[in-house]
């Protein structure tokens, strides 16, 4: 397992003196050219990073709202990986939130997010909820460290891929303002 990226890549377990193999609690990886520069598992996760990304168009997206009112797909509300800048709301503070229609109900593990695009501004803790209809929300218990910069990737993986149609992404905290471009894991 592993992502065709990753060029190094190592995990640590906790051990008994019994040799008893236990959960992972910690992951690292390394990686060279675009793409991921760090990723984290939530504690007791074993799957394998890397997997394959889904980055849902700019009109499967939903935002708390946008800096200056923008329509999706331009300025401040092109929130997909690797676009030309990100979202940014209004007005950075807790608990706003971008969301991605996945078109249907699929299995995630994690999500990806970045920073916006050569601008000082990204997110650096958040938490996530996951629905099947768009209305009706279910809060992962986890909180999720995000970027350290704002075109690096971090992928925040679940603690078992989860079967859903709609990821809301909440902001915690954040680097600047608040943007982010970001996308899903499958399971």
């Amino acid at each position: 397992c592993g992502s065709p990226k990753a060029q190094t890549a190592r995990r640590r377990r906790r051990t008994s003196r019994r040799r008893r193999r236990s959960e992972s609690n910690s992951y690292k990886a390394a990686v060279y050219g675009k793409g991921i520069v760090r990723w984290q598992g939530a504690k007791g996760h074993t799957a394998c990073p890397g997997g394959v990304y889904i980055n849902p168009d700019e009109e499967a997206r939903a935002y708390s709202d946008v800096w200056g009112n923008e329509a999706k797909g331009t300025g401040h509300a092109r929130s997909m990986l690797d676009s030309d800048q990100a979202w940014s709301p209004k007005h950075s503070i807790k608990r706003q939130w971008m969301q991605m229609d996945l078109g249907g109900e699929i299995e995630v593990a994690g999500t990806v997010v970045q920073g916006r695009k050569n601008y000082p501004q990204w997110v650096t803790q958040f938490n996530v909820a996951y629905s099947d209809n768009g209305k009706n929300w279910m809060m992962f218990p986890d909180i999720f460290s995000g970027n350290k910069d704002q075109n690096g990737k971090v992928i925040a993986l679940f603690k078992k891929p989860t079967k859903m149609r709609f990821l809301r992404v909440y902001v915690l905290r954040w680097h600047g303002s608040i943007s982010m471009r970001a996308g899903v894991v499958l399971g």
